[in-house]
């Protein structure tokens, strides 16, 4: 009988370490997707900060030249 519950909690801690093992590899590719992803993310943000500042010139430059256009004209 001895020997039984003994196989048995062998059993059942090799189970635990396999099934811990299985859980701690999966959340370190979890974590890993993750951080790949917060990576793309920042680099989608600047992407758009960059895009951002280039239609901000373009939109100042429009309004300088219809201004002096316009003064042209009426003038």
């Amino acid at each position: 009988l001895y020997t039984y519950i003994h196989t048995n909690l062998i059993m059942i801690c090799v189970f635990v370490l396999v099934y811990l093992t299985f859980f701690c590899v999966l959340i370190m590719m979890w974590i890993s997707l993750f951080q790949a992803y917060q990576v793309e993310l920042e680099s989608l943000a600047v992407k758009l900060e960059e895009e951002n500042d280039k239609l901000l010139k373009e939109k100042v430059f429009l309004m300088c030249f219809f201004i002096f256009v316009q003064r042209i004209i009426l003038s």
